[in-house]
């Protein structure tokens, strides 16, 4: 028997094993007959990866999933040490306060096309590595990210306005963030204890954030040359993008040279497709199209 066939039969095996897994998990409800929709309240069985269920039906009824149950020590997910992936699936809209709290093998959180909440705490103490804030978002709750140790970066999209209280605080391992022109943050210092920040990128022309946020004797600061220096003693401040383009005309692509780990949406340009390169330390890339790029700095982009 040839090795490829018995490695399809291990993949095969493999899928089997992780379907039976996805059935054998018990999931409660809350129901509301008036929009026919439905909050997850528990699950019993969640370990490894997961996949959240778009629908339920009760007495003959189907009723989509928008919602995971909130509240400290409540959420269904409360302190799970044996998820390790999340899908969001597509129905889902509310990531309630404390849902995935504690989860501290929980290094991937993917689908969510929908989310258009996430509450207050929702992460604090998980084990995610990376993920990127819906679009449709506007701001980042209080202690979102609190005491993520293994974070490292978050793609923030265009039209982000607030970042609040303890978001990042204590995220041991956060490296780069790369804020949108439209964000700003709270006072009480969401970048506390982030001692592994090595980049701080703000792509608008006033800084929205104050001198000693982070430590500047580690992390380079860069903001747009149209912001003023006044306030700031200039410790690791750059007041430029640090990205340039190149093009390779042999592959119609135009492409920056980070030589870094790297998440950022940009915006300005126009006649090409942007695709921003999320270049993670794990050797993992993915792509993200954007609408625009601005002059000088730097993404993956396609010819139309």
């Amino acid at each position: 028997m040839s090795k490829f066939y018995l490695s399809l039969l291990g993949v095969l095996a493999l899928g089997a094993t992780t379907a039976k897994a996805q059935e054998s998990l018990e999931w409660t409800y809350e129901y509301h007959d008036d929009g026919m929709w439905a909050d997850i309240t528990g699950v019993t069985g969640a370990k490894g990866d997961i996949k959240l269920p778009e629908t339920t039906v009760k007495d003959g009824k189907t009723y989509n999933v928008v919602g995971i149950k909130g509240g400290d020590g409540k959420s269904p997910f409360y302190n799970n040490k044996e998820i390790t992936s999340v899908d969001l699936g597509s129905t889902l809209a509310a990531i309630n306060d404390h849902a995935f709290k504690g989860c501290s093998n929980l290094v991937s959180v993917t689908g969510g096309s929908s989310v258009n909440w996430i509450g207050p705490w929702a992460f604090e103490g998980s084990g995610l590595k990376y993920f990127t804030w819906p679009k449709g978002m506007t701001y980042v709750e209080d202690g979102t990210f609190y005491n993520c140790p293994n974070l490292i970066t978050v793609a923030f999209p265009q039209g982000l306005e607030k970042i609040n209280k303890y978001a990042f605080q204590h995220c041991k391992s956060l490296q780069y963030l790369t804020l949108p022109a439209s964000v700003t943050l709270d006072d009480e210092r969401p970048l506390d204890d982030t001692p592994s920040m090595r980049e701080l990128i703000y792509l608008g022309t006033t800084t929205p954030f104050k001198q000693g946020w982070v430590d500047q004797s580690k992390c380079k600061c860069y903001i747009t040359a149209a912001n003023t220096k006044e306030g700031w003693t200039d410790v690791n401040v750059t007041y430029d993008y640090p990205i340039t383009l190149s093009t390779n005309n042999s592959d119609k692509y135009a492409f920056d040279h980070f030589g870094r780990d790297f998440a950022v949406d940009f915006s300005g340009t126009e006649g090409l497709s942007a695709y921003v390169a999320y270049n993670l330390s794990d050797g993992h890339l993915l792509m993200k199209k954007v609408s625009q790029l601005p002059a000088g700095a730097g993404a993956w982009l396609i010819g139309e």
